[in-house]
């Protein structure tokens, strides 16, 4: 189900980048994703919505000013910084909803966490990533981890996803700098059942994610490294994205 439409002229329509645990890669992805669909011809915009583990207060977090200087965009909206979930707060919150929604294009929003991380906490409510999806109107990417875990989390994550009644439009594997590089044709066979079992279409195996702190000059490395390792047609289609 979509969106109402959000203006005269635009309809909500994007992706929300969640993770099987915390510290994944997201946020290289996220930049990579969106500048390998500008790169194609199509108008995204990408945003962290929110923050979790700070002092509370609205500014620009690190990772999407990350994300701002690698995709060349501004976007007005900031990200909601808090220390938990318990400290969103019914105003805090709708705001929050209002910014992801004020967002001129289709875009690509990153989750904090994991997929199963809470967004919003109260006394008789929890609200987490996939309840934002569904309000939203908007398809689920999952991101996994290299290392020896990276089946047992990604099929927890896609069983976590398929029990609410959702189901991703993909997953990408991610490498991270604490993790060594590893032989992408080793476990393709079990990546291929793994897709299989819950319809989710593996995309690819993203081999690079520099810190946040990666100088301007290599954009072009990260949106080269998108397009020669992620399928980007799943995203394109699970996002409305239209030439």
């Amino acid at each position: 189900m979509k969106s109402q439409t959000m203006s005269k002229k635009q309809t909500l329509e994007g992706t929300l980048v969640l993770g099987t645990e915390q510290g994944c890669g997201k946020t290289v992805l996220v930049a990579g994703l969106a500048m390998a669909l500008s790169d194609a011809g199509f108008r995204v915009q990408a945003f962290k919505p929110l923050e979790f583990g700070v002092s509370g207060g609205f500014s620009h977090g690190q990772d999407q000013a990350y994300i701002n200087k690698m995709t060349g965009q501004y976007i007005l909206v900031e990200t909601v910084r808090l220390a938990s979930a318990w400290d969103m707060t019914v105003p805090t919150w709708n705001r929050l909803i209002e910014h992801c929604k004020t967002l001129q294009y289709p875009c690509i929003l990153e989750g904090p966490g994991q997929v199963a991380s809470a967004w919003r906490l109260s006394r008789d409510q929890l609200v987490d990533g996939l309840d934002v999806a569904q309000l939203l109107g908007f398809s689920i990417l999952l991101v996994a981890k290299t290392g020896p875990d990276f089946f047992e989390k990604t099929r927890a994550a896609l069983e976590f996803i398929r029990s609410r009644g959702q189901q991703a439009i993909g997953f990408v594997q991610v490498d991270t700098m604490t993790e060594t590089l590893v032989d992408e044709d080793k476990n393709q066979a079990e990546k291929i059942m793994l897709s299989h079992h819950y319809g989710t279409p593996f995309l690819g195996h993203f081999p690079y994610s520099p810190s946040i702190s990666v100088p301007t000059h290599r954009q072009g490395n990260l949106m080269r490294m998108t397009q020669d390792n992620i399928d980007l047609l799943p995203l394109q289609l699970g996002m409305g994205l239209t030439l």
